[in-house]
């Protein structure tokens, strides 16, 4: 990358802007080191104060929440950051970027709801009785993780307007009131308490940001639209909850029909040799959990039904384009 930079561009380069891209982002080195070593602090802790289990426990319910920023917030930030920098300055800006906003909520509510689904059965066949409690710490963790995405979506107006230090100072102070914080609640809750500790944090973290970036720049937010998806998300979750899939009959149905022939199928295959035969092993002794993780993933794609009702507009727009260009074509 680098070969290719001095190549096109040569050594030199702008002072000027140079001073600029240091003022704005180095204000924000040294918070995120230190809301970095509060989140490991914590691990220090659970060692000390429970056990080195405990920290393998905290370790694998951390695991997945962070595919909700890898699939999800990562890459929408890289394409909108710099789009909603553009059109900022439009009259209808404000109205635009809360449309983006309710998207972008739609999509980390739907990757949220789907991994709460399926994390229990996820945790339960991939590893022994022993980390079964990380399912709860889990859950709390990917609530966390939503929310953080929240508030990176929420920086605009700070970062529109070069408010970094104000942004630095926010996450430096919240960092160190999440160790003290820490330290009081896995004292009280155990590994709970640190999982607990994080989701106050982040919560106080957004309601700082919500507040000074909305002052900068106020974008005008769907508040209807995103606490229909969070009812929605709600119900479909507590609705699979209630859900008994050892005496679902779909499910029964499903395991007697499909995934012991599979079993099967996979036995007579080089396949079913691979790894000593553990792939086969896996399936017959967790079939139950295999069928329900695959129906609970399955009911929480209904929530995506939900979008031609937060987005009707948009549906018209692709109906009101469609058929012209039928008319057109004819």
């Amino acid at each position: 990358m680098h070969f290719f930079a001095f190549k096109e561009n040569g050594i030199s380069f702008n002072s000027r802007i140079s001073k600029k891209l240091i003022q704005f982002q180095l204000p924000l080195i040294p918070s995120d080191f230190i809301a970095y070593a509060s989140r490991q602090v914590e691990r220090f802790m659970v060692r000390f104060l429970i056990s080195i289990q405990g920290v393998g426990v905290l370790e694998m319910a951390y695991k997945f929440p962070p595919l909700l920023n890898l699939l999800i917030s990562f890459p929408f930030g890289l394409s909108w950051r710099t789009k909603s920098i553009e059109i900022a300055d439009q009259e209808n800006a404000p109205h635009i970027i809360g449309e983006m906003f309710t998207n972008y909520i739609f999509f980390m509510i739907f990757g949220a709801l789907t991994m709460f689904v399926a994390i229990p059965y996820v945790i339960v066949i991939l590893t022994p009785k022993e980390f079964w409690f990380a399912i709860r710490i889990a859950k709390i963790e990917i609530i966390t993780t939503v929310l953080a995405g929240i508030t990176t979506y929420m920086l605009f107006g700070l970062i529109y307007k070069k408010r970094t230090k104000e942004i630095a100072l926010i996450r430096s102070i919240c960092a160190l009131v999440k160790i003290a914080l820490s330290y009081s609640f896995i004292q009280f809750w155990g590994l709970r308490g640190a999982a607990l500790s994080a989701l106050l944090v982040e919560i106080i973290i957004l309601l700082l940001i919500f507040c000074k970036s909305q002052n900068a720049y106020k974008i005008e937010l769907e508040y209807r639209k995103i606490l229909f998806l969070i009812i929605i998300a709600i119900t479909i979750n507590f609705t699979i909850a209630q859900i008994d899939f050892k005496t679902f009959s779909p499910a029964l149905f499903f395991n007697d029909k499909f995934l012991h022939p599979l079993s099967l199928g996979i036995s007579s295959s080089p396949v079913g040799v691979w790894k000593d035969g553990k792939i086969i092993s896996l399936l017959i002794k967790n079939s139950t959990d295999i069928t329900a993780l695959i129906f609970s993933i399955t009911f929480s794609s209904f929530y995506l039904l939900a979008l031609p009702i937060i987005r009707y507009d948009l549906i018209n727009k692709i109906s009101f384009f469609s058929t012209k260009n039928i008319f057109c074509k004819g």
